[in-house]
């Protein structure tokens, strides 16, 4: 069966395409720019699959932008209700917009150990946790190594826009 939103985006226009699609990676519209060359998609797993494949072949340095990019988990941009929409509706999917104050704080103490460990936000796509599962997530994920915790985060991104491409209407 055909999808209107993939037929929509397959006989579009670039500038069509990149409006829909520029914030499936967060603050990273050159992605879509960059798949729209891709086309034509045969579904949105193979979007998907096909915006992932530019971000995955980019320079270190471009995929270091994209990472972090992301806003850390309850952290103040969430606070201060200044996150993208995608991301304050994830946030908010498991109640990170309204912890108790002494939660913030465990999170904003994790924020900065994993970021000054790694160099960037702790990314998780998070549609696929509970809370529980999500804190269990950065307990295990703080003692990897910077590679592994690199390709974990492009792989959450990853997930994060599967998502997010999946949600288009």
């Amino acid at each position: 069966m055909s999808d209107p939103v993939i037929d929509a985006l397959n006989s579009g226009t670039e500038a069509e395409f990149v409006a829909r699609l520029g914030a499936v990676y967060e603050h990273s519209p050159w992605i879509a720019e960059a798949a729209w060359a891709k086309r034509p998609f045969r579904d949105r797993d193979d979007l998907a699959r096909r915006m992932q494949d530019v971000l995955m072949q980019a320079p270190r340095a471009q995929q270091d932008q994209v990472i972090r990019a992301h806003p850390d988990l309850g952290g103040r941009l969430a606070r201060a209700g200044v996150l993208t929409p995608h991301s304050r509706d994830e946030q908010a999917s498991l109640g990170l917009d309204h912890l108790a104050s002494e939660d913030y704080d465990r999170l904003d103490q994790f924020n900065r150990d994993y970021a000054q460990k790694f160099g960037f936000p702790f990314i998780a796509a998070l549609r696929d946790h509970s809370l529980g599962s999500l804190i269990d997530s950065m307990s295990r994920r703080v003692s990897n190594t910077p590679d592994e915790e690199h390709a974990a985060a492009l792989f959450q991104i990853g997930r994060i826009a599967w998502y997010r491409i999946n949600d288009l209407r």
